[in-house]
């Protein structure tokens, strides 16, 4: 299940960067969540009022001070609600997946998977800063040794994200 949803964003990527567009942003921030902080790196690309992100990231604490690699693949939808002169306000919804192998001595990975819906607000033209709350679910899936089944986990999710973005054509 999680392939295809991989694999369902790679298409989706490959589609919007194949179409005529507006200009292509990317964006860089850091984001925090209860689990992590994770840093981010996405391009925007603008199709009429919406605005689709596609991106990788990492989580700070897992990675670099654990020693374990948390990789992140995300996507963001969002739309304008109000522009005035260098101030912009977007309404999004995103979805992250994250993977994670918590026991060294063991393959056992953990996936959490989030779905949040906040917003976004930004200052700047061709370079913007942002900041960007959100809150939401996540779903964190592995398999349990003891029951030996997966196991899955819901929980509220809250997430805040401070980055820049800048224009790339």
């Amino acid at each position: 299940m999680k392939f295809y949803s991989l694999f369902f964003i790679f298409l989706s990527c490959l589609n919007l960067i194949s179409q005529e567009s507006k200009p292509v942003t990317n964006s860089n921030g850091l984001r925090f969540n209860k689990n992590d902080f994770f840093l981010e790196s996405g391009l925007n690309f603008q199709y009429n009022k919406l605005n689709h992100e596609f991106g990788l990231g990492f989580g700070i604490n897992k990675t670099i001070f654990q020693s374990r690699f948390s990789p992140e693949v995300f996507y963001v939808l969002k739309t304008n609600f109000k522009s005035q002169n260098k101030f912009n306000f977007q309404g999004l919804s995103s979805y992250h997946l994250n993977l994670f192998n918590v026991n060294r001595n063991d393959q056992e990975i953990h996936f959490f998977n989030e779905l949040l819906v906040g917003f976004q607000l930004s200052y700047g033209e061709k370079y913007k800063v942002y900041i960007q709350p959100e809150a939401g679910i996540i779903l964190e899936s592995f398999h349990s040794d003891f029951y030996k089944k997966v196991e899955n986990h819901l929980a509220f999710n809250y997430s805040a994200k401070i980055g820049f973005i800048y224009y790339v054509r």
